[in-house]
């Protein structure tokens, strides 16, 4: 009974004529999106990074006056003060920006707050490749090869790219300098 079942799966879609999926719209860095596409994409970013800082935050406050973490407690505040690095204000970016238009997403979905961050370019840039990159992964037919494991196999492609990453020391150059040395 198993066999059949089984059989009988695989074959499926042989038995429903379905039609071809349609493929994800092809980006390259030469083409450009449209601003609604800008304003999800930096609206999306601001919120990884909001979260990051968000997670981060609550292992500094349970850091905070316990003894034998102050090894931990520097390393977190070395990385928020990196992710700090990447965001700025909605003023600031509002001045300095050419896409005004691709903030519009970013402020509709503030909540009182105004907890989701606003990143700056270099950081919507990073985004926008690693979007680029991802789209490109993301096939029908390497799903069919990958099956359910097509999530870890892009990430670790993804991982492993340097043309992406290769980019991240000019995004935190202002530590590179100052590389974490631990507490003094």
């Amino acid at each position: 009974m198993f066999y059949l079942e089984k059989d009988f799966f695989l074959n499926l879609s042989t038995h429903l004529h379905l039609a071809a999926p349609e493929p994800l719209k092809k980006l390259t860095v030469d083409q450009e999106m449209d601003f609604s596409g800008k304003g999800k994409l930096r609206y999306i970013s601001g919120y990884v990074l909001a979260k990051l800082k968000y997670t981060l935050s609550k292992k500094i406050r349970n850091s905070l006056y316990v003894k034998g973490k102050e090894t931990d407690l520097a390393r977190y505040q070395f990385e928020m003060d990196i992710f700090n690095s990447l965001t700025c204000s909605y003023d600031e970016l509002n001045m300095s920006t050419t896409e005004g238009d691709t903030l519009l997403e970013t402020k509709r979905k503030q909540n009182e707050r105004e907890s989701l961050a606003n990143v700056l370019f270099v950081t919507f840039n990073f985004f926008q490749k690693l979007e680029i990159v991802c789209r490109e992964k993301f096939t029908h037919s390497r799903l069919v090869d990958t099956g359910k494991y097509l999530f870890s196999s892009v990430k670790e492609e993804v991982l492993r790219n340097y043309d992406l990453f290769g980019n991240l020391d000019k995004m935190c150059s202002k530590f590179k300098k100052s590389a974490y040395r631990g507490p003094k």
